[in-house]
Protein backbone atom coordinates (compact mmCIF):
# COMPACT_ATOMS: atom_id res chain seq x y z
CA UNK A 1 0.00 0.00 0.00
CA UNK A 2 1.08 3.68 -1.00
CA UNK A 3 1.17 5.44 2.73
CA UNK A 4 1.20 8.27 0.90
CA UNK A 5 -1.79 7.69 -1.38
CA UNK A 6 -3.70 6.32 1.49
CA UNK A 7 -2.68 9.62 3.83
CA UNK A 8 -3.95 11.94 1.07
CA UNK A 9 -7.37 10.10 -0.04
CA UNK A 10 -8.11 9.56 3.68
CA UNK A 11 -8.28 13.52 4.23
CA UNK A 12 -11.22 14.16 2.69
CA UNK A 13 -12.37 11.38 0.35
CA UNK A 14 -15.03 9.56 2.19
CA UNK A 15 -15.59 7.35 -0.40
CA UNK A 16 -12.67 5.79 -0.48
CA UNK A 17 -12.49 5.61 2.86
CA UNK A 18 -15.82 3.39 2.79
CA UNK A 19 -14.21 1.31 -0.19
CA UNK A 20 -11.35 0.27 2.89
CA UNK A 21 -13.84 -1.65 4.53
CA UNK A 22 -12.70 -4.84 4.36
CA UNK A 23 -8.70 -4.23 3.99
CA UNK A 24 -7.70 -5.06 7.05
CA UNK A 25 -4.02 -5.98 6.73
CA UNK A 26 -3.72 -2.53 5.35
CA UNK A 27 -5.17 -0.91 7.51
CA UNK A 28 -3.12 -1.86 10.13
CA UNK A 29 0.14 -1.10 7.79
CA UNK A 30 -1.43 2.50 7.62
CA UNK A 31 -2.03 2.90 10.95
CA UNK A 32 1.11 1.60 12.41
CA UNK A 33 3.24 3.83 10.05
CA UNK A 34 0.92 7.18 10.26
CA UNK A 35 1.76 6.54 14.50
CA UNK A 36 5.59 6.47 13.54
CA UNK A 37 5.15 9.98 11.74
CA UNK A 38 2.95 11.16 14.79
CA UNK A 39 5.46 10.11 17.48
CA UNK A 40 8.67 11.21 15.24
CA UNK A 41 6.84 14.80 15.20
CA UNK A 42 5.73 15.00 18.60
CA UNK A 43 8.03 13.89 21.14
CA UNK A 44 11.39 14.31 19.17
CA UNK A 45 11.20 17.66 21.18
CA UNK A 46 10.22 16.04 24.15
CA UNK A 47 13.18 13.51 23.61
CA UNK A 48 15.26 16.88 22.75
CA UNK A 49 14.76 17.82 25.78
CA UNK A 50 16.13 15.02 27.59
CA UNK A 51 18.86 14.80 25.61
CA UNK A 52 19.91 18.14 27.08
CA UNK A 53 19.68 16.85 30.66
CA UNK A 54 21.48 13.79 29.49
CA UNK A 55 24.26 15.59 28.05
CA UNK A 56 24.53 18.32 30.87
CA UNK A 57 25.12 15.10 33.29
CA UNK A 58 27.74 13.86 31.11
CA UNK A 59 29.77 17.04 30.63
CA UNK A 60 29.25 17.06 34.80
CA UNK A 61 30.60 13.45 34.64
CA UNK A 62 33.47 14.53 32.71
CA UNK A 63 34.42 17.60 34.25
CA UNK A 64 33.15 18.15 38.29
CA UNK A 65 34.14 14.10 39.12
CA UNK A 66 36.31 14.69 41.96
CA UNK A 67 39.22 12.43 42.50
CA UNK A 68 38.14 10.09 45.25
CA UNK A 69 38.65 6.35 46.43
CA UNK A 70 35.09 4.21 47.09
CA UNK A 71 34.13 0.72 48.45
CA UNK A 72 31.28 -1.14 49.66
CA UNK A 73 31.11 -2.74 53.17
CA UNK A 74 29.13 -4.49 55.08
CA UNK A 75 26.35 -3.11 52.26
CA UNK A 76 28.01 0.74 52.97
CA UNK A 77 29.24 2.77 50.69
CA UNK A 78 32.75 4.49 52.13
CA UNK A 79 34.69 6.80 50.39
CA UNK A 80 38.06 7.96 51.32
CA UNK A 81 40.20 10.53 49.73
CA UNK A 82 37.88 13.31 49.22
CA UNK A 83 36.52 15.85 51.57
CA UNK A 84 32.90 15.61 53.10
CA UNK A 85 30.51 17.05 52.58
CA UNK A 86 31.53 17.64 48.78
CA UNK A 87 28.52 19.46 47.51
CA UNK A 88 29.43 20.75 43.80
CA UNK A 89 26.47 22.74 41.84
CA UNK A 90 26.63 22.69 37.87
CA UNK A 91 24.20 25.10 35.72
CA UNK A 92 23.89 24.78 32.02
CA UNK A 93 21.55 25.91 29.66
CA UNK A 94 18.81 26.84 32.51
CA UNK A 95 19.39 23.89 33.82
CA UNK A 96 21.15 23.21 37.39
CA UNK A 97 22.48 19.69 38.98
CA UNK A 98 23.41 19.06 42.81
CA UNK A 99 25.80 16.41 43.21
CA UNK A 100 25.91 15.91 47.35
CA UNK A 101 28.12 13.22 49.11
CA UNK A 102 28.34 12.60 52.37
CA UNK A 103 29.35 9.27 53.57
CA UNK A 104 30.83 10.39 57.01
CA UNK A 105 28.51 12.19 58.81
CA UNK A 106 24.82 11.62 59.78
CA UNK A 107 23.69 14.81 58.40
CA UNK A 108 20.08 14.87 56.56
CA UNK A 109 19.66 16.97 53.41
CA UNK A 110 16.87 19.06 51.99
CA UNK A 111 16.51 18.96 48.67
CA UNK A 112 14.64 22.21 48.56
CA UNK A 113 17.73 24.20 49.76
CA UNK A 114 19.16 23.17 46.49
CA UNK A 115 16.41 23.44 44.39
CA UNK A 116 16.14 26.80 42.08
CA UNK A 117 14.03 26.17 39.65
CA UNK A 118 11.53 22.83 38.08
CA UNK A 119 14.57 21.96 35.79
CA UNK A 120 16.99 20.78 38.39
CA UNK A 121 17.95 17.60 39.83
CA UNK A 122 19.47 16.90 43.06
CA UNK A 123 21.16 13.83 43.92
CA UNK A 124 22.31 12.75 47.26
CA UNK A 125 24.94 9.97 48.04
CA UNK A 126 25.10 8.83 51.86
CA UNK A 127 26.48 5.71 53.39
CA UNK A 128 23.31 3.29 52.89
CA UNK A 129 21.50 4.46 49.68
CA UNK A 130 21.75 7.29 46.64
CA UNK A 131 19.00 9.70 46.30
CA UNK A 132 16.98 11.95 43.28
CA UNK A 133 15.07 14.06 43.67
CA UNK A 134 13.39 15.85 40.44
CA UNK A 135 12.11 19.34 41.15
CA UNK A 136 9.76 19.31 38.03
CA UNK A 137 7.65 16.54 39.11
CA UNK A 138 8.53 16.94 42.83
CA UNK A 139 9.46 13.74 43.43
CA UNK A 140 12.39 11.77 45.16
CA UNK A 141 13.46 7.91 44.66
CA UNK A 142 16.01 6.03 46.92
CA UNK A 143 18.08 3.05 45.89
CA UNK A 144 19.38 1.50 49.24
CA UNK A 145 22.09 -0.18 48.66
CA UNK A 146 21.20 -3.27 50.80
CA UNK A 147 18.91 -4.09 47.90
CA UNK A 148 21.32 -4.16 45.48
CA UNK A 149 22.45 -7.32 44.27
CA UNK A 150 25.92 -7.41 41.89
CA UNK A 151 25.86 -9.75 38.95
CA UNK A 152 29.11 -12.15 40.41
CA UNK A 153 27.68 -12.50 44.35
CA UNK A 154 25.49 -12.20 46.61
CA UNK A 155 25.13 -11.95 50.35
CA UNK A 156 23.77 -14.05 52.54
CA UNK A 157 21.41 -11.06 53.58
CA UNK A 158 20.62 -10.10 49.88
CA UNK A 159 23.11 -7.10 49.73
CA UNK A 160 26.22 -6.40 48.61
CA UNK A 161 28.13 -6.68 51.79
CA UNK A 162 30.02 -9.66 49.59
CA UNK A 163 30.50 -7.50 46.86
CA UNK A 164 33.30 -8.33 45.01
CA UNK A 165 36.90 -9.59 46.30
CA UNK A 166 39.95 -8.40 45.93
CA UNK A 167 40.92 -4.89 44.31
CA UNK A 168 37.92 -5.21 42.17
CA UNK A 169 35.65 -3.61 45.26
CA UNK A 170 37.26 -0.65 45.27
CA UNK A 171 36.47 2.41 42.20
CA UNK A 172 37.90 5.82 41.75
CA UNK A 173 36.61 9.01 40.58
CA UNK A 174 39.43 8.87 37.69
CA UNK A 175 37.70 4.85 36.46
CA UNK A 176 34.14 7.19 36.73
CA UNK A 177 35.28 9.65 34.35
CA UNK A 178 36.70 6.89 31.89
CA UNK A 179 33.83 5.19 31.92
CA UNK A 180 31.49 7.62 30.98
CA UNK A 181 34.10 9.37 28.60
CA UNK A 182 34.58 5.57 26.56
CA UNK A 183 30.96 4.44 26.74
CA UNK A 184 28.71 7.61 27.54
CA UNK A 185 27.69 8.43 23.57
CA UNK A 186 26.88 5.01 23.07
CA UNK A 187 24.46 5.21 26.43
CA UNK A 188 23.65 8.17 25.39
CA UNK A 189 22.09 6.79 21.66
CA UNK A 190 20.51 4.08 22.97
CA UNK A 191 18.71 6.01 25.80
CA UNK A 192 17.25 8.12 23.15
CA UNK A 193 16.57 5.01 20.97
CA UNK A 194 14.92 3.40 24.02
CA UNK A 195 12.78 6.61 24.55
CA UNK A 196 11.47 6.73 21.43
CA UNK A 197 10.40 3.28 20.86
CA UNK A 198 8.75 3.12 24.73
CA UNK A 199 6.91 6.39 22.95
CA UNK A 200 5.76 4.79 19.95
CA UNK A 201 4.81 1.37 21.75
CA UNK A 202 3.15 3.21 24.23
CA UNK A 203 0.87 6.01 21.68
CA UNK A 204 0.46 2.91 19.23
CA UNK A 205 -1.63 0.73 22.10
CA UNK A 206 -3.23 3.87 23.37
CA UNK A 207 -4.78 4.84 20.02
CA UNK A 208 -5.55 0.99 18.77
CA UNK A 209 -7.20 0.97 22.24
CA UNK A 210 -9.14 3.82 21.68
CA UNK A 211 -10.19 2.87 18.00
CA UNK A 212 -11.32 -0.37 19.24
CA UNK A 213 -13.48 0.62 22.27
CA UNK A 214 -15.43 3.20 20.26
CA UNK A 215 -16.05 0.69 17.00
CA UNK A 216 -17.63 -1.48 19.59
CA UNK A 217 -20.08 1.78 20.44
CA UNK A 218 -20.31 2.50 17.07
CA UNK A 219 -21.08 -1.26 16.42
CA UNK A 220 -24.01 -0.57 18.99
CA UNK A 221 -25.60 2.20 17.80
CA UNK A 222 -25.40 0.78 14.42
CA UNK A 223 -27.27 -2.21 15.68
CA UNK A 224 -29.89 0.20 17.05
CA UNK A 225 -30.57 2.12 14.13
CA UNK A 226 -31.01 -1.54 12.07
CA UNK A 227 -27.71 -1.47 10.28
CA UNK A 228 -25.69 -4.27 9.52
CA UNK A 229 -22.18 -3.44 10.03
CA UNK A 230 -19.31 -5.90 10.92
CA UNK A 231 -17.20 -4.94 13.97
CA UNK A 232 -14.56 -5.49 11.89
CA UNK A 233 -15.47 -3.20 9.06
CA UNK A 234 -16.34 -0.64 11.55
CA UNK A 235 -12.65 -1.20 13.30
CA UNK A 236 -10.84 -1.12 9.63
CA UNK A 237 -12.16 1.90 8.68
CA UNK A 238 -11.61 3.46 11.73
CA UNK A 239 -8.10 3.09 11.20
CA UNK A 240 -7.93 4.80 8.25
CA UNK A 241 -10.28 7.63 9.53
CA UNK A 242 -7.92 8.63 12.15
CA UNK A 243 -5.67 10.79 10.15
CA UNK A 244 -7.13 13.81 11.07
CA UNK A 245 -7.26 13.08 14.61
CA UNK A 246 -3.52 11.89 14.86
CA UNK A 247 -3.72 15.60 12.82
CA UNK A 248 -5.25 17.40 14.89
CA UNK A 249 -3.47 16.16 17.93
CA UNK A 250 -0.04 16.74 16.77
CA UNK A 251 -0.83 20.47 16.19
CA UNK A 252 -2.25 20.53 19.89
CA UNK A 253 1.42 18.99 21.02
CA UNK A 254 3.18 21.65 19.10
CA UNK A 255 1.50 24.32 20.30
CA UNK A 256 0.29 23.43 23.52
CA UNK A 257 -3.21 24.93 23.03
CA UNK A 258 -5.64 21.69 23.81
CA UNK A 259 -10.02 21.73 23.83
CA UNK A 260 -10.70 18.69 25.95
CA UNK A 261 -12.13 15.67 23.81
CA UNK A 262 -11.41 16.64 20.26
CA UNK A 263 -9.70 13.80 19.16
CA UNK A 264 -12.63 11.84 20.26
CA UNK A 265 -15.39 14.28 18.76
CA UNK A 266 -13.28 14.26 15.43
CA UNK A 267 -13.10 10.90 15.54
CA UNK A 268 -16.72 10.20 15.96
CA UNK A 269 -17.60 12.58 13.59
CA UNK A 270 -15.96 11.09 10.31
CA UNK A 271 -17.19 7.90 11.65
CA UNK A 272 -20.83 9.03 12.22
CA UNK A 273 -20.88 10.33 8.41
CA UNK A 274 -19.38 7.33 6.61
CA UNK A 275 -21.76 4.85 9.03
CA UNK A 276 -24.64 6.83 9.13
CA UNK A 277 -25.48 9.56 6.44
CA UNK A 278 -24.58 7.42 3.32
CA UNK A 279 -21.36 6.65 1.70
CA UNK A 280 -20.84 3.53 2.76
CA UNK A 281 -22.16 0.15 1.72
CA UNK A 282 -22.13 -3.10 3.99
CA UNK A 283 -20.16 -6.19 2.58
CA UNK A 284 -23.37 -8.40 3.64
CA UNK A 285 -26.09 -6.56 1.72
CA UNK A 286 -23.16 -6.13 -1.04
CA UNK A 287 -23.15 -10.20 -0.88
CA UNK A 288 -26.90 -10.95 -0.54
CA UNK A 289 -27.20 -8.20 -3.96
CA UNK A 290 -24.97 -10.50 -5.52
CA UNK A 291 -26.20 -14.07 -4.81
CA UNK A 292 -29.97 -12.63 -6.19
Amino acid sequence: MNFFKSFYKSLYNFKWLAEQKDKLSQAFGYYFLLILVAVVVMFVPAVYEIGKFVNNFENFAKIDIPDFTARFKQDKLIITDLSQPYIKQREQDGFNFTLIVDTVTTSTYDYKDYVKSKDDLVVIVVQDYVSFYDADKQKSETQYFSDMITSTSVSSTGGISTYLSGSDDVFTGKQLRGFVDKYGGIIKYFFFFLMLVIFYLTYAGVTLAFTAFWSLILLVLARIIKKDFTYKQIFTIGLFALTWPVLVRMLVSLTGFNIPYLFTVLFMAIMGILLFMGGFRNKIEKDDIKAE
